[in-house]
């Protein structure tokens, strides 16, 4: 009996640790036809968990057009969450920085993916090191966020029926042996 218990405990732990690396909650989003007033445009991709709230690999890279020039996106500012995006950019030679702010319309991050629209993006640049006063470079006219879950592996539900078959395989031998 106690043997039994033993392989369960084993087989449940197994499954666990497998479903929850499997169905990994943080999601990749692209940003798909960002495109600024001035001919510019943003590209690039940044991971958003929806259970833990926490960004991930930002990588968003804004094209020449405005003044500027290129700039590369790769921190997270305080005010982002599931329905706002906050990206920053150091300066060079600076203790200031660039910074997109850029509100989601018609939905929110979540770990389903999906298409959301940007409802206004601005990119500024800031003249206080907080980012409280900044400066308008431009401004966005289209764009959207894209992303795609993460599909479960056909070999898991084969995998949970082939533990369920030897459970079962077990439990009827125990049976038959009483």
């Amino acid at each position: 009996m106690k043997r039994i218990i033993t392989v369960a405990i084993v087989a449940v732990t197994m499954c666990v640790t497998l479903v929850s690396q499997v169905c990994a909650s943080t999601l990749t989003w692209n940003l798909e036809g960002v495109t600024f007033l001035d001919g510019g445009t943003a590209t690039g991709s940044f991971g958003f968990d929806a259970d833990t709230g926490n960004f991930s690999n930002i990588n968003i890279v804004t094209t020449t057009g405005g003044l500027y020039g290129v700039t590369i996106y790769s921190a997270i500012g305080n005010h982002s969450n599931d329905v706002n995006l906050d990206l920053r950019s150091p300066v060079e030679g600076s203790n200031t920085q660039h910074r997109i702010t850029a509100a989601l319309a018609g939905g929110k991050l979540t770990n389903a993916g999906g298409i959301i629209a940007l409802q206004t993006i601005y990119e500024v640049l800031c003249t206080t090191a907080s980012c409280l006063e900044a400066t308008l470079i431009r401004q966005v006219t289209t764009g959207s966020i894209v992303a795609s879950p993460v599909p479960l592996p056909a070999t898991l539900p084969l995998m949970i029926s082939a533990l369920g078959a030897f459970g079962y395989l077990g439990w009827r031998r125990r049976r038959l042996n009483i």
